[in-house]
């Protein structure tokens, strides 16, 4: 791959592995209306890559999981537990976390100011036993938030719709989001296609951080430079079979 593009991609971006042989997520003898007998494992803190060189679909891996397509066989075990049914509510109490490509319709909420929509996911731990959001916990999230610096002060208390937002921009919000309810697994869907190589490197490194943090990461990519860089390991799919684990 070197050879092809003049370069080795290390030099361009590296990031920390981590050495953990622990199994978050089993994929057994799956099979839907797209996808026949499926099999692949992934551990704690690996970026697994997945590509489909037949298909222009960008959601199929996502459909397998949120149980949008039909699964005839097969099941998928999170930590050692099947999850069933396969839906998005039942991935998320799994702790299963999943990013789609935003030209499809972003997952921000414009009513909510920017600070609320990254601990949206946290807003039950929160809350009093009466769903009411305790202030010293908001205040705190507020705090970290300026301290890491990913968004502007100013921003923070700001709604999502009264803020001009880039892509760049959106997708750290999403990734924050996830990151702050520590997900088991997350699953990409080719959310940097066509950025700018400059945004997208950085966007690397907050990915690399989840993945260093201890989340297992399914990259489903049709950039294989991306794949090649960023993932431990890869999965080719032609016309619904795996074709050759690496």
């Amino acid at each position: 791959m070197s050879m092809l593009v003049g370069h080795v991609y290390s030099e361009l971006f590296s990031r920390r592995a981590v050495a953990a042989d622990v199994e978050v997520l089993e994929v057994r003898h799956l099979c839907t209306n797209h996808y026949h007998n499926l099999n692949f494992s992934l551990h704690k803190g690996e970026i697994l890559g997945i590509s489909d060189v037949t298909s222009s679909d960008r959601f199929g891996i996502l459909n397998l999981f949120t149980g949008r397509e039909r699964l005839y066989s097969g099941e998928i075990l999170l930590c050692g537990e099947k999850i069933a049914p396969l839906t998005p509510g039942n991935l998320l109490k799994h702790r299963m976390g999943f990013v789609v490509p935003l030209s499809a319709g972003t997952t921000l909420f414009p009513n909510l100011t920017v600070a609320e929509n990254t601990y949206l996911l946290q807003l039950g731990k929160m809350s009093n036993p009466f769903g009411v959001l305790r202030p010293s916990m908001e205040r705190f999230v507020m705090q970290e938030l300026q301290d890491q610096r990913l968004f502007p002060s100013w921003s923070l208390n700001t709604k999502v719709k009264d803020i001009r937002m880039d892509r760049e921009y959106e997708i750290m919000i999403l990734l924050e989001r996830w990151k702050r309810v520590a997900p088991h697994v997350l699953l990409l869907c080719d959310i940097f296609l066509d950025l700018d190589p400059v945004v997208k490197k950085r966007l690397w490194r907050e990915l690399a951080e989840i993945a260093f943090r201890g989340a297992a990461i399914i990259l489903f990519s049709s950039d294989f430079s991306e794949m090649f860089t960023l993932c431990d390991r890869l999965i080719e799919l032609e016309n619904g079979y795996m074709v050759e684990p690496q």
